[in-house]
């Protein structure tokens, strides 16, 4: 019993990979070759529909602006929560770009005879 034989057996979601894999119908050159093509297919898919996404988060933000933002009264808990998890998490981002930018987590590493030459 070969190994994906077992696999399939084990994980029945991977049963029919493992039939392939037992049987195989191309050679793995050939494979290799379908594999970049459809690589290439989707990236160029996932970049040529940018412009799409780009225009439904124009939509996006016109509805929040003027549906939301005018009116903050209207705005539930709910919503609020969501605007202040996202703004901690944007926070987040910058703060830990901060630390890799500095290369310390706390203040700048300085050396020892900044303190003494500038003061």
């Amino acid at each position: 019993m070969s190994l994906a034989t077992k696999l399939g057996r084990a994980l029945p979601r991977f049963q029919p990979i493992a039939k392939r894999v037992a049987q195989p119908t191309q050679s793995l050159n050939e494979l290799r070759s379908q594999i970049w093509k459809l690589r290439s297919e989707y990236w160029l898919r996932k970049v040529t529909e940018y412009p799409s996404v780009v225009d439904a988060a124009k939509v996006e933000a016109k509805q929040l602006w003027t549906q939301k933002l005018t009116q903050p009264w209207n705005l539930t808990y709910r919503e609020v929560a969501e605007g202040a998890v996202c703004g901690l998490q944007i926070f987040g981002a910058f703060c830990i770009g901060e630390i890799i930018g500095r290369g310390n987590i706390i203040g700048y590493a300085v050396g020892p005879d900044y303190s003494a030459e500038h003061h």
